[in-house]
């Protein structure tokens, strides 16, 4: 299609070159017929990047592994040639990884949207039949994958990155300022109040919204939901802060932190510490219990919120460097699975 496309504009071009070889005062002007070609050259490159992206970037369908993970990346600069998509066992066998364009909310100087190979933050559906992404590009954007390998999300607009699944399979996102949403809602948005969006990413739509006491533009990001009606969310105003939010009573708790992860069950929380420890909270009575030393350096950019296992006993998590662990909560074994950031485990 695109390379019949270039060669009509090219056959366009030549006939009139030939016309104004034989005509002098064509020289000096483009032809009607040189107009057109030169008017359908957008028109083709915007064929070119709807033909980048595709539609079934897992031909078929999700694999079965027990972990999804971002395969590459770089603590430094991301690589947008990267690998896409990674899946895995938890006992280390049955490696599979995916490359396939992504599209992201940047455009360059000419208008042309950006794409790259690098997908980011991936999280599991609480069934486990679905996963999300980011996009990595600012602003950023979100993608859906089912269980056929179908994507969804491509004209979806308004989401926040580093967000997950409610449990009817909505994508958490916060209603910023750059939201379209926002002027329907904004004022239901007070100072000491942040709205969080439900969207359905296979039809591009807000389902529904819930307020949490947070500053308003103190930006929320990995928000998720437990099904007993709890929800935490990462926010900062000096400081990195973790919520932990009732929707029923409307009792929250605020304590320092990044990288919040609810677990299946509702009943626990995992979350890094100010000092890179791997932290897990009893919900009820606020004990803590620290796994492991996750990192020891100055910046842990390159952590992400750590999985569940399904029975709740361990954690799947990321090392700045690039080495993905699983880590049992109660005797603190620690199994290296494989190379990659970003893991979540499969419901």
């Amino acid at each position: 299609m695109i390379r019949l496309g270039y060669g009509i504009i090219i056959s366009l071009l030549l006939q009139d070159h030939d016309f104004r070889k034989n005509n002098m005062a064509s020289k000096l002007i483009l032809s009607p017929r040189s107009w057109l070609a030169l008017f359908m050259i957008p028109f083709f490159l915007a064929a070119c990047e709807s033909a980048a992206e595709p539609t079934f970037p897992l031909p078929n369908g999700i694999p079965k592994d027990d972990l999804v993970f971002m395969p590459d990346g770089n603590p430094v600069n991301m690589n947008e040639e990267g690998k896409t998509l990674g899946f895995i066992n938890d006992n280390g066998s049955d490696y599979i990884d995916y490359t396939f364009k992504i599209f992201g909310g940047a455009r360059s100087n000419f208008g042309k949207r950006l794409y790259n190979q690098e997908a980011l933050y991936p999280r599991w559906s609480r069934s486990g039949t679905m996963l999300a992404f980011s996009v990595a590009s600012t602003p950023p954007d979100i993608r859906l994958i089912d269980s056929q390998g179908r994507m969804y999300g491509q004209n979806c607009d308004g989401l926040n990155q580093d967000s997950t699944f409610d449990s009817n399979g909505n994508i958490l996102g916060e209603i910023t300022k750059d939201s379209p949403f926002y002027p329907e809602y904004q004022n239901k948005i007070t100072a000491n109040t942040s709205l969080v969006g439900r969207y359905d990413l296979k039809t591009c739509t807000l389902v529904d919204v819930f307020s949490i006491p947070v500053p308003q533009h103190s930006l929320l990001s990995y928000i998720s939901e437990a099904g007993n009606g709890l929800v935490t969310a990462e926010f900062n105003t000096d400081s990195n802060k973790i919520i932990i939010f009732d929707q029923t009573t409307r009792v929250f708790t605020l304590f320092p932190g990044s990288y919040p992860s609810l677990s299946r069950d509702g009943l626990q929380l995992a979350y890094y510490d100010q000092n890179g420890n791997l932290v897990v909270r009893d919900i009820k009575s606020g004990m803590e219990k620290t796994i492991i030393d996750a990192f020891s350096v100055d910046d842990p950019d390159w952590l992400f919120m750590p999985g569940w296992s399904p029975d709740n006993k361990w954690l799947v998590y990321n090392t700045p460097d690039g080495k993905i662990y699983k880590v049992n909560i109660e005797t603190g074994e620690n199994i290296y699975i494989t190379y990659g950031w970003a893991p979540d485990w499969r419901p």
